[in-house]
C-alpha cells in the first residue's frame, strides 16, 4: 500500500497529508487534492483547504474563495473573500467586506450585506447592517429588521430594544409589543414595568398598555 501511495505522489512537486489517504498536492505552482482512487480536487487552484465535512474543500483562485465537492464538483464558484466552516448545514461568507450565509449546495441564504452575523440560537441569528441590529431566521429573512441600536436578551419571548434613542420591547416575530416611545423602561415586576416618557413616570403592563399614564 505504501509503495502504491509513493508511486501516486511521485509525480507531484510537493504533497501534504490532510487526512489518512488524502493528500493536498502541488504541481507547477497549482494545488489540488488526490486520494488512492485519483484526483479529488483538480490541481488548478492557488490553495485548497479541507473542511470538517471530508467531501468539501475550500478552493482559491485569483485571490477569491469557493467550495468544491469531491463528487458534485464546484458548488460555489471562487467569488468570496472568505468562507467559514459549516454550522448547522450553512456557512458564513464574506464579500467586499460584508458577511452573508450560503447553504451546502451554494445557494444564497442571506446576501452579503451585514457587518456581523452571530451563530443561530433558537433558529434566529443576530445581525448588524449599517450599524443597526436585527435578527434573521434560517431562511435569511429579517424577522426583526436591522433598525435597532440595541437588542437585549429575549426573556419570555420579549426583548428590550433601543431605536432612535428611545426604548421599547419586541417579541420573537419582530412586533413592537411596547413601542419605542420611552426614555427608560425598568424591568417587569408582577407584570408591570415603570417607564419614563417626556420626563414623566408611569407604568405599563406586558402588552405595552399604560396602566398608569
Amino acid at each position: 500500500a505504501q509503495t502504491k501511495t509513493d508511486s501516486l505522489l511521485s509525480i507531484y512537486d510537493r504533497y501534504w497529508e490532510v487526512s489518512p489517504g488524502i493528500y493536498r498536492v502541488m504541481k507547477n505552482g497549482n494545488v489540488g487534492v488526490v486520494g488512492e482512487k485519483g484526483i479529488l480536487v483538480p490541481i488548478e487552484y492557488q490553495q485548497v483547504w479541507s473542511l470538517a465535512d471530508k467531501n468539501y474543500f475550500r478552493v482559491m483562485r485569483n485571490g477569491k474563495t469557493g467550495l468544491y465537492h469531491t463528487e458534485k464538483g464546484i458548488v460555489v464558484p471562487p467569488e468570496y473573500d472568505q468562507i467559514w466552516n459549516f454550522s448547522d448545514g450553512m456557512m458564513r461568507v464574506s464579500q467586499d467586506g460584508k458577511l452573508g450565509i450560503i447553504g451546502a449546495s451554494g445557494e444564497v441564504v442571506a446576501p452579503c450585506q451585514y457587518q456581523q452575523i452571530w451563530d443561530f440560537n433558537n433558529d434566529i441569528a443576530k445581525v448588524i447592517r449599517d450599524g443597526k441590529l436585527g435578527y434573521i431566521n434560517r431562511q435569511g429573512q429579517e424577522i426583526i429588521p436591522a433598525i435597532y441600536q440595541q437588542i437585549g436578551t429575549f426573556d419570555n419571548d420579549q426583548a428590550k430594544v433601543v431605536r432612535d434613542g428611545k426604548t421599547g420591547y419586541i417579541d420573537m416575530q419582530g412586533n413592537e409589543v411596547v413601542p419605542c416611545d420611552y426614555q427608560q423602561i425598568w424591568e417587569y415586576q408582577n407584570g408591570m414595568a415603570k417607564v419614563v416618557k417626556n420626563g414623566q413616570i408611569g407604568f405599563i403592563n406586558t402588552q405595552g398598555v399604560e396602566v398608569i399614564p
